[in-house]
């Protein structure tokens, strides 16, 4: 099989990576500007408030990620955001687990909204790149597909696993996708593994919605969806799945991070986000060019729409 890369190397411009703290920073700051908008305050309101000694241009520092945030700062905002209990414990939880794990080459978010910060970062990139090996990203996942992976996976870590539950972890998924088709602003690009297509989730029906999905998003103008092939593609590729955005807001100009479908790993090491954009670049060029992987998603739908008809043959 031919594989094609997305573009000139020479093209894809310079990244400085990440500090050590950036990358929980952009977090933190991104559920800070969640709550200042679910109050309806602008950034000028909040610096002018009293009990707040944040400057106007600070809290714009603090909301992109660029300016780390004093325990102080924090404290003062989350009092006039009159953010619940919860919420509070959930920042201030953050704030210290990226001040444990300073030099360390991850940072975990292992907190309840893990996925909701993940949305709020994905909705101020200006480009997603995401590599997922052995089954289709979250981003793309139908509804079905997404409550067979949830309920196996939670059930397989420990964690509750009850129909309130996986139903909470699909809708955000589901949301996910609403809040990227909602914005003209950003692009994505998406490399699956050939396994992602084979790996049975939820019997036949369910696959063969998933690949009429990935049909659908592959033919539309603002994705670029590519198959990394079994045979001819790049042994260099990531081993684990791994997404990679990207900013031009003034804060950290990227992110690296993988996820599972209880917590994300953000990778913050200068080493390892070079590492991991070289591999997903070996990725790129190791996947099949996009007519040869709409050829391939078609083969699938029609796959499993066979197997459909044959198991209802010999029901």
């Amino acid at each position: 099989m031919s594989a094609e890369p997305t573009r000139d190397p020479s093209s894809v411009p310079a990244v400085t990576a990440l500090s050590q703290t950036e990358s929980p920073d952009r977090l933190i700051g991104a559920a800070l500007r969640q709550l200042r908008l679910e109050r309806e305050m602008t950034l000028q309101e909040v610096a002018a408030a009293q009990e707040i000694s944040v400057s106007y241009s600070k809290l714009c520092r603090m909301e992109t990620g660029k300016s780390p945030v004093k325990e102080r700062d924090l404290r003062d905002l989350l009092r006039h955001y009159r953010a619940p209990r919860e919420r509070q414990d959930m920042i201030a939880g953050l704030l210290r687990e990226d001040r444990r794990t300073r030099g360390e080459k991850t940072i975990s978010d292992l907190t309840p909204q893990w996925l909701e910060r993940l949305i709020l970062l994905e909705d101020s990139a200006r480009r997603i790149t995401a590599f997922e090996r052995n089954v289709v990203p979250g981003l793309l996942q139908t509804r079905e597909y997404a409550r067979e992976l949830v309920h196996s996976e939670l059930k397989a870590e420990g964690a509750a696993h009850d129909e309130v539950t996986v139903d909470s972890h699909v809708r955000q998924r589901l949301w996910r996708w609403d809040s990227f088709e909602q914005r003209a602003d950003c692009e994505l690009e998406v490399i699956i593994g050939e396994a992602s297509l084979r790996q049975l989730v939820g019997g036949y029906a369910v696959m063969r919605e998933q690949m009429e999905r990935l049909r659908e998003v592959a033919t539309g103008p603002r994705v670029i969806l590519r198959i990394h092939p079994f045979d001819g593609g790049s042994l260099l590729a990531p081993r684990l799945p791994v997404t990679h955005l990207q900013f031009d807001d003034g804060g950290p100009q990227e992110v690296v991070y993988s996820e599972t479908v209880v917590k994300a790993e953000y990778i913050v090491s200068l080493a390892h986000v070079e590492r991991t954009r070289e591999r997903l670049m070996h990725a790129k060029d190791g996947a099949l060019t996009r007519v040869r992987s709409l050829e391939m998603l078609e083969h699938y739908v029609e796959k499993y729409q066979r197997l459909m008809d044959r198991s209802a043959g010999e029901s």
